[in-house]
């Protein structure tokens, strides 16, 4: 593992060559990917096109999250608004955040070809957040979701990221509907939501039973 010229974490280079040498000629194709900064080797198989970083915006680089973000997982998770507006996903230590990572976002892009994103500043390479699509069973469609670290909300990032990840899932991803939810009180999360122009659909009534407030970006409407 090395690091590229945006200072991520990379795979080997010459196993990626010497792959992409084999199958240059495939027009679509799957590799396997090494995460480190876990207890073991976790291969999972991911489409080329979605590894590493996939949206760029004037502020951010938006990447696909690994092991080695255990720490900043682990931070974000314990913040005050995560706790309050997400819920306690009981993520105490890092080992317990690694397993997040491992069981939660990366089976995420296993299944899906896409996922939470990590949302890093590109003037100092600072991971302050995540941004990005969950595929819920109970939901028709992927809904956006977002959350930022406490010293850096209030500046903009969460509404470049989204609207971003939006076009990006729309555009690369063929998504054709998009969702986004919040709870009623989250003011700030409805108007991010409307801004980035998705319309409220109704009431949602999750497997736990709590409320949420719906709302869908339909292309077609």
């Amino acid at each position: 593992m090395g690091k590229d010229s945006f200072g991520f974490e990379t795979f080997d280079a010459r196993i990626i060559h010497e792959w992409k040498a084999k199958h240059e000629k495939a027009q679509c194709f799957l590799k396997c990917v090494f995460w480190s900064g876990m207890d073991s080797v976790y291969p999972i198989k991911l489409k080329l096109r979605k590894v590493k970083v996939v949206v760029r915006t004037e502020r951010l680089r938006l990447a696909v999250i690994d092991g080695n973000d255990a720490p900043f997982i682990l931070e974000l998770l314990n913040s005050p608004n995560w706790l309050t507006r997400i819920g306690d996903r009981k993520i105490k230590d890092l080992s317990s955040a690694t397993d997040y990572i491992r069981s939660y976002i990366l089976e995420g892009y296993q299944k899906n070809g896409y996922g939470q994103y990590k949302m890093v500043l590109k003037n100092s390479n600072i991971t302050i957040g995540i941004c990005g699509f969950v595929k819920r069973e109970y939901l028709d469609h992927p809904d956006i979701g977002f959350a930022v670290l406490p010293k850096y909300e209030g500046q903009g990032y969460a509404f470049e990221a989204t609207i971003a990840v939006l076009e990006y899932g729309l555009d690369n991803l063929g998504l054709s509907n998009v969702y986004g939810y919040t709870t009623e009180g989250n003011q700030k999360a409805k108007y991010l939501l409307q801004r980035i122009g998705l319309s409220y659909k109704g009431q949602l009534i999750d497997p736990a039973h709590k409320e949420f407030l719906l709302y869908e970006y339909n292309p077609g409407n």
